[in-house]
C-alpha cells in the first residue's frame, strides 16, 4: 500500500492585502454596522492559512486564522466563539467540521483591544482545490455589564462555602456555582464514594471531583480557591475577584478539570469580605456578527 501523500503549506494575508484582490478573486465580508453613523463597527478578515492536505486519514485539515477588528472589539471583553455554518472549496467539497461542544470557559480581558484573533479548523480540501470557495458563519463578541446580566457580583461569597450560591440570576440561566473549601472537598469525596459503593447515581459535576483534585489531575494548594461550576449551556465565561471595596484582586493561574475550577493567587487567598464576580454569556451581553468570505486562495 502506498504511503499517504502529505502537503503542508502556509500563506499569510492581512486586511490591506485582501483589498488588492477586488476585481480578481473577490473576498466579500459582511460586517456589523453602526446604525447611527452607517460605518462598520465589526469586520472579519483572513490572516494566516495553513493547508495540510494528505491522502491519508491523519493530519488532514486546513487552518484559517480570522482577525476581528472594529469599534465593537474595543467595547468587548473577549471573543466567546466563532461558529462556522458553511465551508467548501472550489471543487465543491464540504470542508465543515462538526463541533457540537459548548464554548469553553476561556476567560476575559480587562485590557482594551483593537483586534481579536482565532484560528478555525476545516476539513482537508481536495488536492486539486485552489481556493476556499465559501466560508460563512458568525462571530460572538462578549460585552458584559451588570445592566445586561453579563456581570453578577456575589458579596462575601466565602461565608456560603460548600453550598450552591443562591442567586436568582444564576438560576435563571441554569447555572450553579459552589465555592468549595479543602474540608468541603474532602467531605464531598467521602460522600461520593459512599454513594458510588451503594450504586447511587451521582451528579456529573461532583463525580468529576474524584477525577480532578483527588485523581491527581489537579493538586491541592492553600493559595487557591476551588469552585464546582455546573453549567450545561456553557454560559459561564469566567470568574474574577474583588476586595470588600470593589477593587480587583489579581489571580496568577486558573486550572480546570471537568466542572472543578481552581483559581490561584500569588500570595494568600482573598479575605472573608471578598466579592466574587461572575461573567455570564446572556443574550443581551453577546454581540453576534454574521460574516461571509468568498474565494480565499489556498497556499
Amino acid at each position: 500500500m502506498a504511503a499517504p501523500l502529505l502537503r503542508t503549506k502556509s500563506i499569510r494575508r492581512l486586511g490591506a492585502f485582501l483589498c488588492a484582490w477586488v476585481g480578481g478573486l473577490c473576498l466579500v465580508i459582511a460586517p456589523s454596522t453602526d446604525a447611527q453613523h452607517g460605518a462598520p463597527d465589526v469586520r472579519v478578515m483572513v490572516g494566516d492559512i495553513t493547508d495540510k492536505r494528505t491522502t491519508g486519514q491523519f493530519f488532514a485539515e486546513c487552518e484559517v486564522e480570522l482577525k476581528i477588528i472594529g469599534d465593537a472589539v474595543a467595547e468587548s471583553a473577549g471573543l466567546r466563539a466563532i461558529r462556522i455554518k458553511s465551508a467548501s472549496d472550489d471543487t465543491g467539497r464540504d470542508l465543515l467540521k462538526e463541533d457540537k461542544a459548548s464554548p469553553p470557559l476561556e476567560g476575559i480581558s480587562t485590557e482594551q483591544k483593537t483586534s481579536l484573533e482565532k484560528t478555525i479548523k476545516l476539513k482537508n480540501p481536495a488536492r486539486s482545490a485552489k481556493f476556499i470557495k465559501l466560508l460563512e458563519g458568525e462571530v460572538e463578541l462578549f460585552q458584559p455589564t451588570q445592566a445586561n446580566g453579563g456581570v453578577i457580583i456575589e458579596k462575601r461569597f466565602m461565608a456560603r462555602a460548600n453550598e450552591p450560591l443562591q442567586s436568582p440570576a444564576l438560576k435563571q440561566w441554569n447555572v450553579q456555582i459552589t465555592y468549595m473549601t479543602q474540608e468541603g472537598l474532602e467531605a464531598k469525596k467521602k460522600e461520593i464514594e459512599k454513594k458510588q459503593e451503594a450504586g447511587e447515581k451521582i451528579a456529573e459535576a461532583f463525580a468529576q471531583l474524584v477525577q480532578g483534585i483527588f485523581g491527581g489531575m489537579m493538586s491541592a494548594d492553600e493559595n487557591s480557591l476551588y469552585f464546582v461550576i455546573e453549567d450545561p449551556d456553557g454560559r459561564v465565561v469566567d470568574l474574577a475577584f474583588q476586595n470588600g471595596q470593589g477593587k480587583p484582586i489579581e489571580t496568577h493561574s486558573r486550572t480546570r478539570s471537568g466542572a472543578l475550577v481552581a483559581y490561584g493567587f500569588s500570595e494568600a487567598v482573598p479575605g472573608p469580605d471578598a466579592q466574587l464576580v461572575i461573567y455570564l454569556a446572556t443574550p443581551a451581553s453577546l454581540k453576534i456578527v454574521p460574516f461571509k468570505v468568498e474565494n480565499i486562495p489556498l497556499p
